[in-house]
């Protein structure tokens, strides 16, 4: 029964601190959600205690998570008017013949600067570094 009540969202580094025992200077916590909706951290041994499930089970759990909410954040990037309107922009300079380089980037920067804009906000939304996201 207990198992129901959490979901896994992930591993986070960034949080270490366990809100079940208050155990600090971790190396990390496992995000879950309760059946409520609110978002704790738990440690290792304190995930494995409330949802009755394997350490080993926790972890593949976390990892299918997080990359679920990765294919997300990618699908969204994909699609965003930003990112289209530089793909365009370069897809053009290329039709035309602009030589690569830093006349090619100069000739599209303006919508390169607003694509990164996008995936820095979709990366923040997702729980994500820009970098981590691909095109």
């Amino acid at each position: 029964m207990a198992a129901l009540l959490y979901k896994i969202l992930g591993y986070d580094e960034s949080v270490t601190t366990c809100d079940c025992c208050g155990k600090s200077e971790l190396k990390g916590t496992f995000g879950v959600e309760r059946a409520d909706g609110e978002i704790l951290h738990f440690g290792s041994v304190c995930v494995t205690r409330h949802t009755g499930k394997a350490d080993k089970a926790i972890r593949q759990e976390a990892k299918d998570a997080i990359a679920q909410r990765l294919r997300a954040a990618n699908a969204e990037l994909r699609i965003h008017p930003a990112v289209l309107a530089d793909e365009v922009k370069m897809a053009e300079l290329r039709r035309t013949g602009a030589p690569v380089g830093k006349s090619f980037m100069e000739a599209h920067r303006a919508e390169w600067i607003a694509a990164e804009a996008a995936r820095a906000e979709i990366a923040a939304k997702h729980g994500f570094k820009p970098y981590q996201l691909g095109s």
